[in-house]
């Protein structure tokens, strides 16, 4: 278990046997349990408008390198055009995502207010919006009901952007 979740997690995972401490989830009893989703009480943590705020503030502020721009990206329509692109899409059901623990640690780090680099997106040769970095995020951003987030996009893309209302 990483800092991160020690940090999120304010209960102990140990208990005390024979004076020494124990992970219980070295336990035999406990084994069966850990192929479910232990961390899915992290999506029903209450994650402010302050917090998300405080998010959207320091992914404002990142520094790209001079190709690229941040902008204020317009989730819903980024959302439509990216479901386009079956290979990668995550979905809106939680319980269709492949890779739930990626999508529970970026829930993590919103909470912890340790989220600083913005998605960066970008059109592959579809003309589909394509996430090179940070699709996880958009997705937790997505679905906390945020309408836009901070993005980095090419700034030779910024007209398709617009012109397919995806920045704001």
């Amino acid at each position: 278990m990483n800092n991160q979740e020690n940090k999120f997690i304010n209960f102990s995972f140990g208990e005390i046997k024979n004076n020494e401490m124990i992970n219980i989830y070295e336990l035999e009893e406990i084994k069966p349990f850990l192929k479910t989703d232990k961390y899915n009480f992290i999506l029903e943590e209450n994650i402010t408008e302050e917090i998300i705020e405080l998010c959207e503030n320091k992914m404002m502020t990142y520094k790209p390198n001079s190709n690229y721009i941040i902008v204020e990206g317009n989730i819903k329509n980024i959302n439509n055009s990216w479901k386009n692109e079956e290979d990668y899409y995550l979905s809106e059901n939680y319980n269709d995502l492949k890779n739930k623990k990626q999508y529970l640690c970026s829930r993590i780090k919103i909470y912890n207010n340790k989220i600083n680099k913005p998605p960066k997106l970008e059109i592959n040769t579809n003309g589909i919006i394509s996430f090179d970095n940070g699709r996880n995020r958009f997705c937790n951003f997505r679905d906390l009901g945020c309408k836009t987030i901070p993005i980095m996009i090419n700034k030779n893309n910024i007209k398709i952007f617009k012109k397919n209302n995806w920045i704001e």
